[in-house]
């Protein structure tokens, strides 16, 4: 059950989230989620525009690659959920390798145009805190379709599961959590 790294990516609005939290619920390791280390930064370090943003994020992103070093330097498992690039995904690699880690990827993909409007849906709306709205630079569909490619286009050489999120009654959630427990069991 040591030495296993969860990686939980892909796209935005594909559940990433709400999936992360229920598994690690169900197979009982901690998950770090980038939106939530996001809210709790951002209670003390205030975003005036989408360069604050911006900046939040890749801060969020370096604490979420230092406590995946930690676990791995105490030979823990632990999931990390959030949209993770190419970049993000050569980092996690060399900790792989450094602390001689295996790691399992869902990747969250689904129909860019059902996204897009899930997504905008979700960034509307009041429940959607604002550390972690966009605020109308991913309105236009092309702008979205070109920020969201690398984002599913994420690997790391690992065993990957894509998960297709277009529609959520048709994901048999509890299939991806058994195989993240069995990946976990694995030695």
């Amino acid at each position: 059950m040591n030495n296993k790294l969860i990686i939980v990516t892909g796209i935005l609005a594909g559940g990433k989230t709400t999936f992360s939290i229920e598994l690690s619920r169900q197979i009982n390791i901690p998950c770090f989620n980038k939106d939530f280390i996001k809210i709790e930064l951002n209670k003390n370090i205030e975003i005036n525009n989408r360069d604050d943003s911006k900046r939040l994020s890749m801060a969020t992103i370096n604490i979420i690659l230092h406590v995946i070093e930690i676990f791995m330097k105490t030979g823990k498992s632990l999931i990390i959920e959030g949209n993770f690039d190419k970049a993000n995904g050569e980092q996690i690699k060399q900790l792989l390798g450094k602390y001689n880690y295996k790691s399992l990827t869902y990747l969250f993909t689904g129909d860019l145009k059902t996204m897009h409007k899930r997504f905008l849906k979700r960034d509307n709306s009041p429940e959607r805190d604002k550390a972690n709205r966009i605020n109308g630079l991913l309105d236009e569909f092309p702008i979205f379709e070109t920020t969201i490619k690398p984002l599913i286009e994420f690997d790391i050489g690992n065993e990957i599961v894509k998960i297709d999120t277009t529609d959520f009654e048709k994901v048999n959630f509890s299939h991806y959590i058994k195989l993240g427990n069995d990946f976990l069991l694995d030695n």
